[in-house]
């Protein structure tokens, strides 16, 4: 049996800003044993655990505002040679952080140990691209779903197999109607026979990365509502709930 492959998708988002430039502060996430920078950057480290490292390829839909150039300190003039992608790829091959332990803002590095493959995401071959424009429209938002899909079938459907390869998808970032790329991207998959695997939202208020997968389930059983409506056939609706008694059970 071949190697199951897993690879992450993702709608990249800007950082935040403050008046001087780029907000350095570090956020700690329940589930997430480094502080973060970025919305991504969590998410990631979160799945990269979870599968204990074992990531073949991460793949990002990258926007004009993502791409566009600001200065190293994430102010923006007509001098600016920096972006926030390169930011993003700044924060993934950090080795330590400083943890602070008193009110005088003193602290000591703490070493990054646990995902050492974190940094291999700046790596040609390993992070892949698709260019959005900030202005996404519907035809638009399609085509890239479009394109998110070709390139994962060139990169790794095509050549291990459908059924080798589970995605894990990050819903947090990215425009507003990134959602709707990701939905179109995600039933593409699905009808490829590719295994949909986690599914995250960072959730900025409660500091917590929460698995969504749900929320595909959700659209899962509507389509079955429609399939039982238009052919008699009871097959998804009761994939759905299978699904859901066997994470009812492993909860137990």
């Amino acid at each position: 049996m071949a190697e199951k492959k897993h690879i992450v998708v993702f709608f990249m988002s800007t950082f935040q800003r403050n008046k001087d430039g780029y907000n350095e502060a570090l956020n700690k996430y329940e589930g997430v044993e480094t502080p973060c920078q970025h919305t991504n950057e969590t998410a990631l480290r979160y799945l990269f655990a979870s599968e204990q490292g074992k990531i073949d390829g991460v793949y990002a839909f990258v926007s004009e505002s993502v791409r566009s150039y600001c200065n190293e300190n994430g102010s923006k003039n007509d001098k600016a040679t920096f972006s926030d992608l390169q930011k993003f790829f700044e924060v993934c091959r950090k080795e330590e952080y400083v943890e602070y332990n008193d009110d005088h803002g003193e602290g000591q590095p703490v070493a990054i140990i646990e995902q050492e493959s974190l940094k291999k995401i700046p790596e040609d071959g390993f992070f892949r691209e698709i260019d959005v424009a900030d202005d996404l429209g519907v035809e638009d938002a399609f085509l890239a779903a479009s394109n998110m899909f070709d390139k994962i079938n060139e990169d790794f459907l095509a050549v291990d197999g459908a059924e080798n390869v589970t995605v894990h998808v990050d819903f947090t970032g990215g425009l507003r109607n990134a959602a709707m790329v990701m939905l179109a991207m995600v039933q593409m998959l699905k009808f490829s026979k590719a295994e949909i695997g986690k599914v995250t939202y960072v959730n900025f208020q409660h500091k917590k990365v929460q698995e969504a997968s749900e929320l595909l389930g959700m659209f899962s059983m509507i389509s079955g509502a429609q399939e039982f409506y238009s052919f008699g056939s009871v097959k998804k609706i009761i994939d759905y709930f299978s699904k859901k008694e066997h994470s009812r059970n492993q909860q137990i």
